[in-house]
């Protein structure tokens, strides 16, 4: 047969690259994965968007790929339940639970459907049309300003305010916070994830939205998807007063000046405020992971990744069942060290980890101190 080149494209020759990842770091945050079977670790310094470490469970060793034979290794890596070749770092997909809460406080904020002081009771669940939206904690909060539904993940509180914005109002402060962005820092397959909309899912699913869809988007459950590294740099954008931190796996041999998300000023101290109370105050849900030599600030979010139902809530044995590791809810932590002029941003990811709390937060906090005690 008569072969001709349609199209070529000619080679570029390497040039020299440094890399922002912290071997030391990076090492830590493997030997924290190896603890559970899947999950995530991204570390960003806050001050040049420099990824600092990147890691992701299962992992695989790519000399054992190069070498020959290959061919059983290669079958073990493709047949792997967990994938170990995806990077669950820009690949992985996941409901940011209660992280999420900071993006629709910000919204109700700049839209004033909320203030400072705007209390709302929770007495562990409201109703919305027939179906009723629990609160985790089954008897309630109580009477809830924004500060405190943060600190403690009122549910309640964030299922009334996201009524009241509306969806395509959270989405657009979702985005401006780096959720549904591919950042091209150099990895194939990076996804998008999902900021859902009206308009999303008119144009996705060919359905109109309905308004319960948007309080199961405001405690961060539903269609609303987003990667590790989106999550840490939300936080990074949130610790850094609004400046559109942009990742990069490369050091910046220039300081880069980031934009300002517009309007949010006047509103984004309270965030941080409620972030410190989280990890530094009594009834803060990371209060347990709090450290004695340096303060940090951050949101705990388990994600449900299967429906509970009515019959098992109202058990009263239902959170001592022992729970197959599949049907677990997946584990979060978002947070950023120290708490004053901040400097680190991390994003911790469990899958099927059980509870941001008891899971996520104590690998944060011992990632910091890590950081901390070795001047990284």
């Amino acid at each position: 047969k008569v072969i001709r080149e349609i199209s070529t494209n000619p080679s570029m020759k390497g040039q020299n690259i440094s890399i922002s990842i912290d071997q030391r770091l990076q090492k830590f945050s493997y030997l924290e994965l190896e603890k559970h079977k899947a999950g995530s670790i991204v570390v960003l310094n806050i001050k040049t968007g420099e990824i600092l470490s990147m890691a992701s469970m299962p992992a695989f060793d790519s000399n054992l790929i190069i070498k020959k034979p290959n061919k059983n290794y290669w079958e073990l890596l493709l047949n792997h339940p967990l994938s170990p070749l995806t990077n669950r770092s820009v690949q992985g997909l996941y409901s940011p639970g209660s992280t999420f809460k900071m993006i629709v406080a910000l919204a109700g904020l700049k839209h004033k459907v909320v203030n400072y002081s705007k209390t709302q009771f929770c007495n562990g669940k409201i109703k919305f049309g027939d179906r009723l939206h629990h609160c985790w904690k089954k008897k309630g909060h109580g009477s809830m300003n924004m500060e405190n539904a943060i600190k403690e993940s009122c549910d309640v509180f964030f299922y009334e305010l996201s009524k009241k914005i509306g969806i395509d109002k959270i989405a657009q402060m979702a985005i401006e916070f780096g959720l549904g962005e591919k950042y091209q820092i150099g990895f194939e397959n990076e996804k998008k994830g999902i900021v859902p909309s009206k308009k999303w899912k008119r144009k996705k699913l060919k359905e109109s939205w309905y308004a319960g869809e948007t309080l199961i988007t405001g405690i961060g459950q539903g269609y609303l998807l987003a990667t590790p590294l989106q999550l840490a740099v939300m936080t990074a954008r949130i610790a850094a007063n609004g400046k559109k931190i942009e990742p990069t796996i490369f050091k910046r041999k220039e300081k880069k000046e980031f934009d300002k998300i517009h309007n949010i000023n006047e509103h984004i101290g309270l965030i941080n405020r409620a972030m410190f109370k989280v990890v530094n105050e009594q009834k803060g849900t990371a209060h347990r992971s709090k450290s004695e030599e340096y303060s940090f600030s951050g949101k705990t979010g388990t994600s449900q990744v299967k429906r509970i139902t009515i019959e098992e809530r109202e058990s009263e044995d239902h959170k001592k069942k022992d729970i197959e590791w599949k049907n677990k809810d997946h584990a979060l932590f978002v947070g950023y060290m120290p708490s004053e002029n901040p400097r680190y941003a991390i994003s911790v990811v469990i899958e099927h980890g059980g509870s941001g709390s008891s899971t996520s937060a104590p690998i944060a906090k011992r990632t910091f101190d890590y950081i901390y005690k070795q001047k990284i």
